[in-house]
């Protein structure tokens, strides 16, 4: 699809996918696209030099995580329904931010249900092997 600005304007559009066309999420390993609500999820770029994304951790859960939100957020049980956390994979107890510099691709959309969370929160999505890199 168009480029373009995303809702919450931090951060440009490359490109949006759907479960008729989910992207890169076929190559990497497991069923990422089945974390955003309906399979549907953009892939962006920060839109200023840099970007700061947010993760709350613990447990089974390391600070190099794949999921990230763009504002910070609390380890309560809103926060665990909104972004469908399991307590088994995440205590949510640490907190760690990320800069992602312009030019890094994330994948954002509206979190998909797990197991009975209904998900709905906004999520940042980025391969473990570039969240490692940045």
């Amino acid at each position: 699809m168009a480029s373009g600005d995303h809702h919450h304007g931090k951060t440009n559009v490359v490109y949006q996918f759907n479960p008729a066309d989910y992207g890169p999420f076929n190559v990497l390993d497991g069923d990422h696209f089945n974390n955003f609500t309906g399979g549907s999820y953009y892939m962006t770029t920060p839109k200023e030099d840099n970007i700061m994304l947010y993760r709350l951790y613990g447990g089974n859960a390391t600070a190099e995580g794949q999921h990230w939100t763009l504002e910070p957020r609390k380890g309560n049980d809103g926060y665990r329904h909104d972004a469908a956390v399991l307590k088994p994979w995440n205590t949510l107890e640490h907190a760690v931010e990320l800069i992602v510099p312009r030019g890094v691709h994330m994948y954002e959309g509206f979190v998909g249900r797990q197991k009975g969370y209904l998900g709905g929160g906004w999520q940042v999505f980025i391969p473990r092997e570039v969240v490692k890199s940045v």
